[in-house]
C-alpha cells in the first residue's frame, strides 16, 4: 500500500472522474499510473532505437510513423 498526498485541484479532478465513470479512486489511480509508466517506457524505447541506429534520423522517423 502507498499513501499519497494530492493537491486539492488534482483530488477534485480525481473525484470528478470517479463520479463520471463510477470507478473507485484506487482503480483510477492504478490505471493512471500504469498508463503513465507505459508512456514513459515507450518514449524511452523510441529514444533507444534512435540512439542505437546507424540510419539517418529522418529514416528512423519514417519507419516509426509507418508502424
Amino acid at each position: 500500500m502507498i499513501a499519497v498526498s494530492l493537491p486539492d485541484e488534482l483530488l477534485k479532478r480525481l473525484d470528478d472522474a470517479v463520479d463520471k465513470t463510477g470507478k473507485k479512486r484506487s482503480f483510477l489511480i492504478r490505471e493512471s499510473i500504469s498508463m503513465y509508466l507505459n508512456n514513459i517506457e515507450n518514449i524511452h524505447e523510441k529514444k533507444e532505437i534512435i540512439l542505437n541506429t546507424s540510419k539517418p534520423f529522418y529514416e528512423v522517423l519514417i519507419e516509426e510513423f509507418k508502424n
